[in-house]
């Protein structure tokens, strides 16, 4: 998530500050080879800033805020599009997240799955084996599972140059948790 809030004395300043910026962001940000389907606006908003002096509330000027969504991939390509975006006026950065493409994802799941149901009927063998129980067929199969993101949260711009952002997706994790209900012979 990137984006951008800027004050101003009037609506319309605030406005053409934030836009100007954000338009540098997403023409920036398809420059580093971002896709426009890959670019959403989740927020745009304006908002009166307010004075309470006297006991009396007057308007003192506005803020204008865009914040927008990006899906980067490859990592370097994020670290670049960060940097590339604070440098375009960029002041809010939240919310990354390291994911699996759909793909990666489902043949990760099934590859969890098949492990997680030979491991559950290993397991089951030894308590029978253990116990003296004598197992027939399964008759039922449950599954649940999670997948574990490592979010990175809000880091907020600064107005001077720093050093290259280094994002470190660190590891992800699919776990799926099968229980085999057997019959008992």
């Amino acid at each position: 998530s990137i984006g951008v809030t800027k004050t101003a004395s009037t609506v319309a300043f605030a406005q053409d500050q934030t836009n100007a910026a954000a338009n540098k962001i997403i023409e920036d940000l398809k420059k580093l080879g971002v896709e426009e389907k890959n670019i959403k606006t989740t927020n745009y908003s304006v908002n009166p800033n307010y004075d309470f002096n006297g006991g009396r509330q007057n308007i003192t000027g506005y803020t204008v805020t865009q914040t927008l969504e990006v899906n980067i991939t490859p990592i370097d390509v994020a670290n670049k599009a960060i940097d590339a975006a604070t440098a375009d006026g960029a002041n809010l950065v939240s919310g990354v997240n390291f994911t699996f493409n759909d793909k990666t994802k489902k043949d990760l799941e099934n590859k969890a799955r098949t492990e997680a149901v030979k491991m559950a009927k290993e397991k089951a063998e030894n308590l029978a084996k253990a116990t003296g129980i004598r197992l027939g067929r399964i008759v039922d199969v449950q599954e649940s599972g999670n997948f574990e993101p490592r979010p990175i949260m809000m880091m907020q711009a600064s107005e001077e140059k720093s050093a290259d952002t280094q994002l470190q997706p660190g590891e992800n994790s699919i776990t799926i948790n099968i229980t085999l209900s057997y019959e008992t012979l």
